[in-house]
């Protein structure tokens, strides 16, 4: 980003601008990628998002100009939203198949793939590797990724396709979606005020130094990564409510003690929390969202995505706002009112059965079947093993047989 800055010659605050390109594109397409998945299958819909996508990567670095660059940066956004809608309606149908909450554990891949990313472009970048070369590359490589993912992925598992008349978008909005997506909305404002803000209140409010500053986010982002690979158990034992009350609830009590300290360490300690606790936040609600109406989950994963990613253009001039006429701190405290907000909102989510492990609720376990140590008396030849076993007369003594018949006259 440095370079593809310098290249067309954007302050801070224009490429801060350009920057929100991303966002905007993507509120562009989710609705339609929603639509498109009701009409023709999530798996046309991600293939076809996922190879525009990487045509686009290399277009910032081609860009010479501001509007070049924040309208290339719009079209990622755009080609990279619908692919975003479509694979979590590929996610929710393999949950549902699956019949366990495996949902927090496709964004926790997410997670790891920004963080292998973001290594892989500080080594190309430390290497003195261009702009243009390295974004191409990229895109190369994502391609062919695209293509193995599509290929392996048959026709016949796509599953989403609605009937006639059925995919309206909006067809499946319902009080739960929007409760579902005012959840997101919480999550994401809080995740894209740690990315711009956090690094800043450690240097400016607090004193850190820069390496210190940017241990905040890495721990907010690090934190949340392994909450999201650790999601499923949580919410086998926890519930999908349970899990978003108790991480939410604990984000915005950390939030508030991080920000009352005013200590660099406890700050960090407190992000690293923050991030543990929203961790499960999308992968629960986008899949509570799928589950409504499975036959649309594509428009309503699409409403949900919408809503929740307008908190990503919200946050950052909603909290420079707050700061500006208080202090950084007093802005920050936002995105702990607003995780106490999810957390009160997840009551109203749906109760799932519970499955496999539960640190709750205990399974009977089934009782093996009783071996006998008698020995087997051996059958006499063209008799039953019982009639062998008989003393002669043809009576039994066995009470469950009764009295042996009475002789007759």
């Amino acid at each position: 980003m440095p370079g593809v800055r310098d290249r067309v010659g954007a302050s801070q605050a224009e490429l801060g601008l350009a920057l929100l390109g991303v966002a905007v594109g993507s509120l562009l397409t989710m609705p339609a990628a929603g639509w498109a998945c009701a009409r023709w299958g999530d798996r046309w819909v991600a293939t076809i998002g996922g190879l525009a996508g990487c045509a686009c990567i290399p277009l910032p670095a081609l860009a010479h100009d501001l509007p070049q660059l924040a309208g290339a940066l719009v079209l990622i956004g755009a080609t990279f939203g619908a692919l975003d809608v479509a694979m979590n309606v590929q996610a929710i149908a393999v949950e549902r198949a699956y019949r366990r909450p495996i949902m927090p554990s496709f964004h926790g891949w997410f997670s790891a793939g920004g963080l292998v990313g973001a290594l892989a472009g500080g080594g190309l970048a430390g290497a003195a590797v261009g702009a243009q070369p390295h974004l191409a590359g990229t895109s190369a490589v994502g391609a062919a990724a695209v293509a193995w993912a599509a290929w392996q992925r048959p026709m016949a598992a796509s599953g989403t396709i609605a009937a006639p008349g059925s995919s309206r978008i909006g067809a499946n909005v319902t009080s739960l979606l929007v409760v579902c997506g005012l959840i997101a909305f919480c999550a994401a404002l809080g995740e894209g005020a740690m990315a711009d803000w956090s690094a800043l209140y450690l240097t400016d409010t607090l004193g850190a130094g820069a390496g210190l500053a940017a241990m905040g986010y890495a721990a907010f982002a690090g934190a949340m990564a392994l909450g999201r690979f650790a999601g499923e158990r949580a919410i086998r034992a926890l519930g999908a409510a349970g899990t978003l009350q108790l991480g939410c609830g604990a984000a915005a009590l950390a939030l508030a003690a991080g920000l009352a300290s005013a200590d660099a360490a406890t700050t960090i300690a407190a992000l690293a929390i923050a991030g543990l606790g929203v961790a499960c936040v999308f992968p629960v609600v986008l899949s509570a969202a799928g589950r409504a109406d499975p036959g649309r989950s594509g428009p309503a994963v699409a409403f949900v995505s919408t809503i929740g990613y307008t908190g990503f253009l919200a946050g950052p001039p909603l909290i420079g706002f707050v700061a500006d006429r208080t202090a950084l701190a007093w802005g920050l405290g936002v995105v702990a009112l607003l995780a106490a907000t999810a957390a009160a909102l997840a009551v109203r989510l749906p109760a799932e059965p519970k499955e496999g492990l539960s640190l709750f609720r205990f399974r009977r376990r089934a009782r093996a079947p009783r071996v006998s140590t008698r020995p087997r008396t051996p059958c006499g030849r063209g008799g039953s093993r019982a009639r062998a076993s008989r003393p002669p007369g043809g009576g039994g003594s066995d009470p469950r047989r009764g009295a042996p018949p009475a002789a007759g006259p």
